[in-house]
């Protein structure tokens, strides 16, 4: 709780450009989709499975849409979670059709959703790692 306050001119820095890397982190924690299990995401009436999920965003195979184009979805979780009805924007687009897409004004429900979900895969993703390792002896 003892502290000595410092000079003002102590913690004069200069900060260089934010580098490739940096600016490439993500906001959320992602993971890929089951295909056992899809994320279902409808857009104009056409239904497409997620390549994977965050609570930032969604990739989807859907060579149709533009980049930099805004869509309305309904995105159905396989855990039974109510229907999500939100607007994503085509942040940027593979030559093979990969979407990849922000969520744009998600509501709070919305997003604890997805985080509970997400958080539920990770926490079962992990539970099939450590059953692994102990049937194969390695430990925990």
């Amino acid at each position: 709780m003892f502290w000595k306050k410092k000079e003002a001119d102590e913690f004069d820095i200069e900060l260089d450009e934010p580098s490739r890397e940096a600016s490439e982190r993500r906001e959320s924690f992602r993971i890929g989709s089951d295909p056992q299990n899809p994320v279902l995401v409808t857009i104009d009436g056409v239904d497409y499975s997620a390549a994977n999920l965050s609570a930032g965003g969604l990739a989807i195979p859907a060579p149709e849409l533009q980049a930099g184009q805004k869509y309305s979805i309904r995105l159905q979780l396989p855990d039974g979670s109510p229907v999500i009805l939100t607007e994503v924007e085509v942040i940027n687009k593979t030559p093979r059709g990969l979407c990849r897409c922000k969520f744009l004004q998600l509501s709070a429900v919305s997003r604890n959703a997805l985080h509970r979900y997400i958080l539920g895969c990770e926490k079962q993703r992990i539970r099939k790692i450590r059953t692994r390792r102990a049937v194969a002896g390695d430990g925990v």
